[in-house]
């Protein structure tokens, strides 16, 4: 299966996408984790992407196309892609990407939630305050074993 969820921030995305990835046994491509391990690569495209997070600014399409072809190119199996894409020019890309590579979407599932809904979710995210575990909670449907251990959370 090849899948793509779409949807703002804090819509569900990334939970759904652990649990479908789980049940059917595919790959999670997160367009932001594949953005940010590549950064903390050293790479000279994770310096190029480090420049540009670093400024505030969006990676260019082409370079995050690149990035995720590279991983799809290389997989064997089913994937399915968390928040990418985000805009019609990302879509159009992806699309003539997917077909070069012989691997079209099978389903495109758009999540849709209210904004009042966003950002009570917003609010009471949570990650673990040790670099190595960096799991995420919520206060009211994933609180932590102990409230110390967790800091807001904004992904850097």
């Amino acid at each position: 299966m090849r899948i793509a969820l779409l949807g703002p921030p804090g819509s569900g995305k990334g939970t759904q996408a652990a649990r479908i990835c789980q049940t059917f046994g595919l790959i999670h491509l997160s367009s932001g984790d594949i953005l940010r391990a590549e950064r903390d690569s050293g790479s000279p495209t994770g310096l190029e992407i480090k420049e540009y997070m670093n400024s505030g600014k969006l990676v260019p399409d082409e370079l995050t196309i690149r990035l995720i072809r590279g991983r799809i190119a290389a997989l064997d199996k089913g994937f399915l892609l968390d928040g990418f894409p985000r805009t019609l020019p990302q879509a159009e890309s992806l699309s003539k990407m997917l077909l070069e590579l012989h691997r079209p979407l099978e389903l495109v599932i758009n999540f849709d939630v209210a904004s009042d809904k966003l950002a009570r979710r917003f609010e009471g995210r949570r990650m673990c305050s040790n670099a190595k575990c960096a799991a995420g909670y919520h206060v009211e449907s994933l609180p932590p074993k102990k409230e110390a251990s967790a800091t807001s959370a904004a992904r850097p």
